[in-house]
This record gives structure tokens, C-alpha cells and sequence, in this order.
């Protein structure tokens, strides 16, 4: 593999925080009671939303056990979050360094496979616990470099994401049309 120059191929746990410490589980039964404005997220997305948060910043989240690893060319690995939160426990919290940005290792892991890297629970759940996790390959491109790249992404992924609601929209307003019809 050939490196550019200035980068260099570090673990996860080299460059990166775990900040698996701000992860609190909390069962469906108790977020009724809890119900609030602030997104409590699990390995794929939003579960619920609660009245209290625990991290406060932006942070790349991974997930720590589930399926959506054997997806990984279509199902996003990472999720990048934002603001006042709160994580459960099956996804690994990331938190920026001066080395390495919780946005490069969202984009970076994003669509990454790393079905190798995982251990099997049972017959059939994949887990990618923090020892592993800290011993994960990424390249890592100075952090300026880090962040052009990110903002790139992100364009880009706007642009989709917009591309696509419109299509939706379009195919929306076609099926009505031809319903009229």
C-alpha cells in the first residue's frame, strides 16, 4: 500500500479516543419515563430521545456488536453525531485527538469492511469490542488535511441525500399523477 506523503497508518487506539465511559444503557421500559429532547443513539441511528444527555460535542460513533457489519457496502459503519447526546452501550463513542478527527474516522470507516477483525457471539452476532476496536488499522492524514477531506464528504453526502429526497419526491408525485390518471 502506498502511503502519501505526511500520512501515516496508526491503530484506532493510537490516534483516537475511546470514550466508551460515556456510554449508559438504558431499557425501553425507562426512557418512557424519561422522554425528552435529547437523541439517545444506538449502533445504527436514534432509538429514542430522553431528557437528560452525557456528551456534548461531536463524536463518531461504531458499533460494538450486530449485523449491519456484514453490510457494510450499503449500511453506514459509523455514524457522526453532534450536540448535546446520549449513547447506549453497543456502540463505541469516538472523541477527536490532535491527531486524529472523529470525522475522519467516521469517513473512514464509514463503508469500511472489518468482518476479519470481528469476534462471533453465539451462533450468529458479530462483536467488535474495544480491545479490537484499538487495534484497528486507519490511515491517518494530517489533521488540516483531515478536515479538507471531511468537509469534501460532507458536500458530497448533502448532495446526495438531497438528490435522493427529490427522486423520492419525484416517484411520490408520478404515482399520484398516474393514480389521477
Amino acid at each position: 500500500m502506498t502511503v502519501p506523503s505526511g500520512w501515516t497508518i496508526a491503530t484506532v487506539g493510537k490516534v483516537c479516543t475511546i470514550r466508551n465511559d460515556l456510554r449508559k444503557p438504558i431499557s425501553a421500559e425507562e426512557r418512557n419515563k424519561i422522554r425528552g429532547e435529547y437523541p439517545y443513539y444506538g449502533p445504527t441511528g436514534i432509538l429514542d430521545y430522553i431528557n437528560e444527555f452525557r456528551l456534548d460535542g461531536k463524536y463518531a460513533l461504531i458499533g460494538e456488536d450486530g449485523d449491519h457489519f456484514l453490510k457494510y457496502n450499503v449500511k453506514p459503519q459509523t455514524i457522526l453525531i453532534e450536540g448535546k447526546s446520549n449513547v447506549n452501550n453497543h456502540a463505541h463513542i469516538i472523541e477527536s485527538t490532535s491527531i486524529c478527527s472523529a470525522e475522519w474516522f467516521y469517513n473512514y470507516f464509514k463503508q469500511r469492511n472489518v468482518k476479519k477483525y470481528l469476534t462471533r457471539q453465539g451462533a450468529g452476532r458479530y462483536k467488535l469490542n474495544k480491545e479490537t476496536l484499538q487495534k484497528l488499522p486507519i490511515l491517518v492524514p494530517p489533521i488540516y488535511e483531515q478536515r479538507q477531506i471531511s468537509a469534501i464528504l460532507s458536500t458530497w453526502d448533502e448532495a446526495i441525500e438531497n438528490t435522493e429526497r427529490l427522486i423520492e419526491g419525484n416517484d411520490k408525485r408520478f404515482k399520484w399523477f398516474i393514480k389521477s390518471l
